[in-house]
């Protein structure tokens, strides 16, 4: 700010003082002319008449050559050259910006796995043909994303990654009801099993924070999730 200002001031007492100095030749050479006029008339021949024009341009001349003297050869004068006006800076072809905040990504897909929810129910077949058997779930409970890291994640974050890796809709928590009904045949002389609960995506992929320049913040490394996916019997023949 201090030097904004000196430059201002010394700008304004230089503009003052060359309309000073303009103003005095103007006046010098318009004096000048008039003092020749005079002569011009008293001197009625063709050859005072040109003389008379002789002497205004020389006048003139003179009053030039003095001005451009004093701007270049006045002593601590500075004088101020407009600056080019300056461009925006163009942003660097190689920078990237990013979205900030948490990020599951470079995602492998495991197994399904099976999340049950009470007890398996049996139901063993005597006859020498095949039986029915039908199981009904007695007990509500529900399941939840569960990660194998002891830090806090954010559960939308991976499972909205987890989903788009898998191709189906996963969830950060189900709840099984009672009632649900599913039938199974089973062979003579063998037992039918069935246990209800929650079918399960796993994946595991690489858990960190993304700063805005995109580069990572906090990093928790590799983490394998177990998201929700819908509800379902397990049966099998024993």
């Amino acid at each position: 700010m201090g030097i904004s200002g000196a430059s201002s001031s010394g700008s304004g007492r230089l503009l003052v003082w060359k309309e000073r100095q303009v103003r005095f030749l103007y006046a010098l050479i318009r004096n000048g002319c008039v003092a020749i006029d005079k002569i011009g008339h008293q001197i009625l021949s063709k050859k005072g008449f040109i003389m008379k024009h002789r002497l205004r341009s020389l006048v003139a001349a003179l009053g030039m050559l003095s001005f451009f003297s004093t701007l270049v050869f006045l002593p601590n004068t500075a004088f101020a050259a407009t600056e080019p006006a300056q461009s925006p800076k163009a942003v660097s072809p190689n920078y990237q910006v990013c979205d900030t905040g948490w990020v599951y990504d470079n995602i492998t897909i495991n197994p399904d796995l099976f999340a049950q929810v009470g007890p398996t129910q049996s139901d063993y077949n005597g006859t020498g043909s095949n039986a029915t058997a039908t199981f009904t779930s007695s007990v509500s409970g529900t399941v939840s994303l569960s990660v194998n890291t002891t830090a806090t994640v954010n559960a939308n974050v991976i499972v909205g990654s987890a989903s788009a890796a898998v191709g189906v809709t996963l969830s950060t928590s189900l709840t099984t009801s009672i009632g649900n009904n599913f039938a199974i045949t089973v062979p003579p002389y063998k037992t039918g099993n069935g246990a209800y609960g929650v079918r399960e995506k796993s994946t595991t992929g690489h858990y960190y924070y993304r700063n805005q320049n995109c580069s990572i913040g906090s990093d928790d490394g590799y983490i394998t999730a177990k998201s929700p996916w819908t509800f379902g019997w397990n049966a099998w023949i024993s």
